[in-house]
């Protein structure tokens, strides 16, 4: 089978589902819930046999020499040739969040929207509004998953620990033991006593926790999360010592974190061998990040002099350099700035003395003879 990940999976985004989460959208790839022909059409997507141009993520990946989604979903032990009926189910229908991270937008934060109305004031896009409820998006799961051939389920946000959202699934599994769930998480919030306890009957559970940075950084990327809230949640995760449940980083790089990334393994290294229960590589969370996607802020961002000194720094064969792009957008990355500074007015923020390491690659009258005032237009991620 080309790709199992492909071709066993559902990923749900609110009023459309499509394979997986990495695919690019499509008329092909993306379905309104609400079709009618909704399970005809999905079953088309299993027919997939080779690399089409919605995959370019993990083609992408792949030609740079290093994993993709399609590669890791072979390996990760939830598809095997014997059991072609194994089912992965991808879930992100509740977009209730406490953050506003600047890679994400209304589309997938109730904070983003109060923000983005509260700053805006209608003076360019209103904040985005899906057409479903959650409550519909929970029905035509049920409808179109056979949840006995489910044996791994995994939660996106929004910020998944904020409702009982998650919790309403975890109910359906009748047979947990053979069951692994993941997690997306900001890392805020910690689970309830019920979730814990429910975890307890699974194979296995995987917090993927999203720290694009340590300390300031996260406080920025992340914003309003306060790094402490993460340390003291990550100490709880720990102390749990359950042998099914295991913590990461889910990071996520983009051009202002990348040049930092051997700070963030720093921390982890000292973290870990102060809270480390031997059973989660924490030292090692920061270095396979994965690339952000549709926003603001992509690897199309990077000017050449600052990729040049992250592959001199990282070295050529780390994955660390071979997930920059060869193409930069300098019209784009004039944007992302511009964005930022939009934000930091706001926010009382200032990402020139955040990161002042890499300040001078992004100075504008380095990067383009255009005027130093522009005016940011504000578009949906």
């Amino acid at each position: 089978m080309f790709c199992t990940y492909l071709n066993n999976s559902y990923h749900f985004t609110y009023d459309n589902v499509k394979p997986c989460c990495w695919i690019k959208d499509s008329p092909r790839t993306q379905i309104r819930i609400t079709d009618p022909e909704l399970k005809e059409k999905f079953s088309v997507l299993r027919q997939i046999d080779d690399w089409i141009p919605e995959c370019n993520y993990c083609q992408d990946l792949e030609i740079a020499g290093t994993s993709s989604p399609r590669t890791l979903s072979d390996v990760n032990h939830v598809f095997t040739d014997k059991d072609t009926d194994t089912v992965r189910v991808e879930l992100q229908i509740d977009d209730d969040c406490n953050a506003a991270c600047l890679i994400c937008g209304a589309w997938n934060s109730s904070t983003w929207r109060q923000y983005e109305e509260r700053t805006l004031k209608g003076k360019t896009y209103p904040s985005y509004k899906w057409k479903t409820t959650v409550d519909e998006r929970i029905s035509v799961v049920k409808d179109l998953v056979s949840f006995d051939s489910v044996k791994q389920l995994h939660f996106f946000g929004g910020e998944p620990f904020n409702t009982d959202t998650q919790l309403t699934f975890l109910k359906l599994i009748e047979h947990p033991e053979s069951v692994n769930i993941i997690y997306i998480t900001n890392g805020s919030i910690f689970p309830c006593s019920e979730t814990i306890e429910l975890w307890k009957r699974f194979k296995s559970v995987h917090i993927g926790i999203s720290i694009d940075g340590v300390g300031d950084h996260f406080n920025y990327l992340r914003w309003p999360l306060q790094w402490h809230q993460i340390e003291n949640n990550l100490k709880k995760y720990v102390e749990l010592a359950v042998d099914n449940i295991t913590i990461n980083s889910s990071f996520t790089v983009t051009p202002f974190n990348i040049f930092y990334i051997d700070r963030y393994t720093q921390w982890a290294e000292e973290f870990s061998m102060k809270y480390d229960n031997n059973s989660d590589r924490i030292s090692e969370w920061f270095l396979n990040p994965h690339p952000v996607v549709g926003s603001n802020m992509d690897m199309s961002c990077i000017p050449p002099d600052l990729k040049e000194m992250i592959i001199y720094k990282y070295g050529k064969d780390s994955r660390i350099s071979k997930i920059l792009s060869n193409d930069f957008d300098v019209q784009k990355c004039l944007r992302m700035i511009n964005y930022l500074n939009f934000h930091d007015r706001h926010r009382k923020s200032n990402w020139t003395e955040i990161f002042p390491e890499i300040v001078e690659y992004f100075d504008i009258d380095r990067l383009s003879p255009l005027p130093k005032k522009r005016v940011w237009e504000i578009k949906a991620v």
